[in-house]
């Protein structure tokens, strides 16, 4: 069950060990309202590292769609994942942000977003992302 950022960063712990990542990638599972991830893993694979406004506009709008029709208590989990240090960058927290402001916009709750690096899972929580 994800009650919390720790159980998130966790679930995402266990699924993506061993970290290194040759690409940018952005990985999501919808969490349904009894809390627990459905047992289907979604990426995106070789997302540009730069934020593309069209595709976070359709990824959100896929979100909504879901939840809609399958999970209206649901909410999204997202995973960025990239090669490099565990320090979140400038386009780390610009994704977030993009995709946190999407998200408010379309009515599609998130659970915290998290960067995968090659070193570490870090949670970006929402003042960081502003």
């Amino acid at each position: 069950m994800l009650r919390t950022q720790a159980d998130v960063e966790k679930f995402w712990t266990e699924i993506c060990h061993p970290l290194g990542w040759a690409r940018h990638d952005l990985w999501f599972v919808i969490v349904g309202a009894d809390r627990c991830p459905l047992p289907l893993v979604q990426d995106v694979r070789d997302r540009p590292p730069e934020v593309e406004p069209d595709l976070v506009h359709n990824l959100v709008d896929v979100w909504r769609r879901v939840r809609e029709e399958l999970v209206p208590d649901g909410t999204i989990a997202v995973l960025l994942c990239r090669p490099g240090s565990a320090a979140v960058s400038a386009d780390d927290r610009a994704w977030a942000g993009a995709i946190t402001a999407e998200a408010a916009a379309a009515g599609v709750p998130l659970e915290v977003i998290h960067v995968a690096s090659d070193e570490a899972i870090t949670p970006l929580p929402l003042d960081a992302v502003a």
